[in-house]
């Protein structure tokens, strides 16, 4: 019941990112597309299109919300 994150967080050492399903946000601001797998991901700005820029804003968001450093 309740609902569900569309979000996980992970993190290695001093390393750590907040993904959804095709989008991950790293700790230097940087967002990658990962569509084409988990071991393949595309460094990209989120002006590409809706649906990065709409990425972008959710897990910067959600570092917001956790008080990490890539949200800047």
């Amino acid at each position: 019941s309740g609902a569900h994150r569309t979000w996980v967080f992970y993190q290695c050492g001093n390393k750590y990112v907040v993904r959804n399903q095709q989008f991950k946000l790293n700790q230097d601001g940087d967002l990658f597309d990962m569509r084409d797998g988990l071991h393949t991901e595309y460094l990209i700005e989120p002006s590409t299109n809706r649906e990065a820029q709409a990425a972008d804003r959710e897990l910067r968001a959600v570092m917001t919300r956790m008080k990490l450093a890539g949200a800047k």
